[in-house]
């Protein structure tokens, strides 16, 4: 006959088998597919998701309304490869190296991504992830070395009228290919469109939907550069029905971001590259958490360069060690752009925001300073004036931010640039 005590050491044995059995039946989680989609040349304020009652952004502002939406999205700096090289680093420009050379000239005037920089693809690879990029920007060619980590770069630019970027629905085939064949590891996929990049040619139901013959130069511009974001909307659209009816779109984390904005004759800027102002350096930027239902509004400063970070704190991907963190601004943020000075030199024009206040301190002569609350425009300089105690302050903070920086603002090796290259960079306007 069982004794009390034996009946409760049955027991026991009995509930801890249970409990081991369930426990063994409870696997871990999947890990969290990544997808970075980067809009080149898109402002926030040409979609509809921002308010633009002239867009025809449906997949867009159809993303955005089960995403969070930031309002105060900052690139990490106004052209192609600097801002995408921040983004996949986690630093700034000066840090990663890939950006314009202080020296100009015919010969390799960009500098390519510091080698030993490690980039979000090589992070997430080594953690077994996947890897592949789709790339419509020229700038971002390999040569560059932002392919560092992938285990597809796709950057052929030798079709025809691809020497001037590939267009959305070629990238966004390749990418759904690329995805159907992977089935047993995590992904992070990269797609860069470059539709809203000139020069502008889009297609037909998106014409017809803007007034892209508008007899004014300024007027047909933007026509044109909205019915470019038309085209890439659609096929943004058919990227995210691949990646659901892969079964990874709910489960994974998302992020829809522009590498810089366009200017449309503000402060007489009909490009970019060329200055920090708000058309340039505020972006659209849209991301959805895993398994995300409801859209939020994001009113805090955000850098652009902190989607490595980001990314990889919602796929539970611990982040990589470093020997040195790039000294930040805690309350703010910073942007930076290598601009030309003449006689072949160029130095880097730089700004701090600490919102609502706005320094631009260039290489040479006084800062600036703007009220974005009041001035989003940036029309009223008020660095020096009476009672803006707020432009010193700043000031400070970018020296300090200098001072506590290891790497400065030496130039990187310098990419390989072929006639080809050239002539395809001054295709696109970039005449360095």
């Amino acid at each position: 006959m069982m004794t009390g005590a034996g009946r409760w050491s049955v027991a026991v044995v009995g509930l801890l088998a249970v409990a081991g059995a369930s426990t063994a039946c409870r696997r871990p989680p999947p890990p969290t597919d990544v997808v970075l989609v980067t809009l080149d040349t898109t402002r926030r304020d040409h979609l509809g998701a921002y308010g633009y009652a002239g867009a025809s952004t449906p997949e867009l502002d159809r993303f955005a309304y089960g995403s969070d939406l930031y309002t105060r999205a900052y690139a990490s700096s106004s052209w192609t490869i600097p801002s995408h090289a921040s983004m996949l680093t986690g630093l700034y420009p000066s840090d990663h190296g890939a950006r314009l050379r202080s020296v100009a000239g015919p010969e390799a005037p960009v500098a390519m991504l510091r080698p030993e920089v490690t980039t979000l693809a090589e992070h997430l690879h080594a953690h077994g992830y996947a890897t592949g990029a789709f790339i419509g920007a020229p700038l971002l060619d390999s040569r560059f070395g932002l392919d560092q980590g992938f285990d597809v770069y796709d950057d052929d630019f030798r079709g025809e009228g691809a020497a001037v970027g590939r267009q959305a629905d070629e990238l966004t085939a390749r990418a759904v290919a690329w995805l159907q064949v992977q089935h047993d590891r995590p992904i992070f996929l990269f797609v860069n469109y470059f539709d809203a990049h000139k020069p502008y040619r889009p297609s037909e139901p998106c014409r017809v939907r803007h007034e892209v013959d508008d007899p004014n130069p300024l007027a047909r511009a933007r026509a044109l550069y909205d019915a470019e974001i038309c085209f890439m909307d659609g096929h943004f659209g058919a990227l995210l029905d691949a990646l659901a009816h892969a079964g990874r779109l709910d489960a994974a984390v998302v992020a829809v971001v522009a590498d810089h904005g366009e200017a449309f004759g503000e402060h007489g800027e009909h490009s970019h590259g060329k200055s920090l102002i708000e058309p340039l350096i505020r972006v659209p930027l849209l991301v959805k958490q895993p398994r995300q239902r409801r859209g939020r509004r994001r009113e805090e400063l955000f850098e652009a360069r902190r989607l490595f970070e980001l990314l990889l704190d919602e796929a539970g991907v611990p982040r990589p060690l470093v020997s040195s963190a790039p000294a930040v601004i805690n309350d703010g943020l910073v942007s930076e752009l290598m601009v030309g000075l003449g006689a072949g030199r160029r130095a880097p024009l730089r700004t701090v925001i600490v919102w609502p206040w706005k320094l631009v301190r260039p290489p040479e002569g006084e800062p600036q300073l703007f009220d974005l609350g009041s001035d989003p425009g940036e029309h009223r300089n008020l660095w020096g004036q009476p009672g803006h105690e707020a432009g010193a302050r700043l000031d400070a903070k970018l020296t300090t931010w200098l001072t506590a920086r290891a790497s400065g603002v030496e130039d990187a090796a310098p990419a390989a640039m072929d006639p080809s290259m050239e002539k395809r960079l001054r295709a696109l306007g970039y005449v360095f």
